[in-house]
């Protein structure tokens, strides 16, 4: 018993030894990170679920059971299949999918363990490798990602704790910490407090979880939105109480907390939504009433309220529909999540349909068609999960560190209290005398009693012998007998005194 008390005790130490490290894991990484970045972020955020994506000529689709589908065009790889081979139907390309992003001839895939992964072109370093030129597989990029966007120049991230880490090109200054470096190959951090990021030609916007709008990059045509046309190496924090954000190329829209859209910068296609073709460094309102914007290239759209798709801007394609309208055209109701393409449109519907419509040269629509102009909006797909289903199935997360700590944590409880358990045990046992040590003591008595008799050397030796071993025999009662004779004796002597 003692040796498993021991064992116990050891075991508990060891898991204690154990807990400590864990516990100040996430204390240590911020420490890193503020070494490395100087950001600290105690914020946790959930899983992006991003069902659907357009790149510039392909098209990515997460299923049901969360397996990623892509079509189109595939001469980078984009198509994560393994090959280079175009594809006018959906082709499987990973599995355990939560959100894809398409860019120009690059795939992002975000899997449910919150790694990132990329496929396709190499160009501007977007699969954070160097020695790449392409892949035509899947090449993992970064850990414990929650969000991303990839851009026709530079990439983005976004962990679980709001920091924002980018990588690419930075003529213009659009990875917002990097200094002076033209080139930055591998993820690094940025921003703290980010939620979402969203990616122009040469600019970016953040938008951080207290609803302010960071932007940095590129200005010449005021797409920062600052009023000015001045570049920015470092983000500037530009406007607050922002739900969305969205980027064209040169141009910025938000969506405001009270349902609200405005836009700034480039707006030679109309993609500002304003019905003009004047570029503004200052943001003008262009809609009320809506939940959620999207964007890409020169054309941007909107869900409001209502659940109705509209879109504005470039239209070569037919993919703002059979008549565009000024300023905005309707392209479909009862719309879940839009992406918008170079030049296609992808939407999903609130049954779960994927439509699209615009540009399917390359095979993007997946329906094993190729065409150049389809202004008419073309099912591909059934079965989606929408956004709201996949927010109601999907529970909140939680950091693998802190899983291991509550284990480990329950585990030494339990070996705790098993040890004062055993501990409690073992003192009530030496509170009580035991009979193999009473009949010890006993024995011991009668050797005395038998060598004091043997030291008699009177006449009467024999008598006393016969006492004395009866009073040996007697002796050889329970200890708590003995011991209250011996009380019993004392209290007569005391009497006679």
């Amino acid at each position: 018993m003692k040796r498993l008390t021991k064992t116990l005790i050891s075991c508990s130490l060891a898991a204690l030894m154990a807990l400590f490290p864990l516990t100040s894991f996430a204390a240590e990484s911020s420490a890193v990170s503020e070494a490395d970045a100087a950001l600290i972020s105690e914020i946790d955020l959930p899983l992006s679920y991003v069902p659907i994506s357009a790149g510039h000529l392909h098209s990515a689709i997460i299923k049901d059971d969360s397996t990623l589908w892509t079509s189109g065009y595939n001469s980078y790889g984009q198509l994560g299949d393994g090959t280079t081979e175009d594809r006018a139907e959906f082709v499987h390309s990973m599995n355990d999918i939560s959100a894809v992003y398409a860019g120009y001839f690059t795939t992002f895939a975000l899997d449910k363990n919150k790694v990132l992964y990329g496929f396709g072109s190499n160009e501007a370093l977007y699969l954070a490798d160097e020695e790449l030129t392409q892949s035509e597989n899947p090449v993992e990029i970064m850990n414990d990602v929650v969000s991303a966007a990839i851009g026709r120049y530079h990439s983005a991230a976004i962990t679980t704790t709001g920091i924002l880490h980018m990588w690419g090109w930075n003529h213009k200054g659009q990875l917002g910490s990097s200094g002076s470096q033209e080139m930055v190959s591998e993820p690094q951090a940025a921003l703290q407090g980010i939620k979402k990021v969203a990616l122009g030609l040469e600019h970016t916007l953040a938008l951080g979880t207290d609803g302010r709008l960071w932007a940095t990059g590129d200005n010449t045509y005021g797409q920062l939105g600052d009023g000015t046309y001045n570049n920015s190496s470092a983000f500037i924090e530009v406007r607050s109480g922002i739900a969305d954000i969205a980027a064209t190329d040169f141009g910025t829209l938000i969506l405001q907390n009270n349902g609200e859209v405005y836009a700034c910068g480039y707006n030679a296609y109309g993609e500002l939504g304003d019905g003009t073709e004047n570029n503004t460094p200052d943001f003008k309102k262009i809609m009320d009433n809506v939940t959620s914007i999207f964007a890409h290239s020169k054309g941007a759209g909107a869900i409001d309220a209502d659940g109705t798709l509209w879109a504005w801007g470039w239209n070569d394609y037919g993919q703002l529909g059979v008549e565009p309208q000024t300023p905005r055209t309707q392209i479909a109701e009862n719309v879940s999540y839009a992406s918008f393409g170079s030049g296609h449109i992808m939407f999903l519907t609130d049954g779960g349909e994927v439509d699209v419509v615009g540009n399917n040269e390359k095979g993007q629509f997946g329906n094993g068609d190729i065409s150049e102009n389809n202004p008419d909006t073309t099912p591909v797909m059934e079965g989606v999960i929408t956004v709201e289903q996949q927010t109601e199935i999907t529970p909140p997360s939680v950091p693998t560190e802190m899983i291991i700590i509550i284990l480990v944590a329950i585990i030494l409880v339990a070996l705790l209290v098993i040890t004062f358990l055993l501990l409690g045990r073992n003192s009530k046992k030496k509170d009580k005398p035991s009979k193999k040590k009473a009949n010890i003591k006993v024995k011991a008595t009668s050797k005395e009693i038998l060598e004091r008799a043997a030291a008699v050397k009177s006449d009467d030796t024999a008598d006393n012998l016969d006492e004395l071993q009866t009073a040996a025999e007697e002796s050889e009662e329970p200890e708590e007998i003995a011991d209250e004779h011996s009380e019993n004796d004392d209290k007569g002597e005391a009497q006679d005194e």
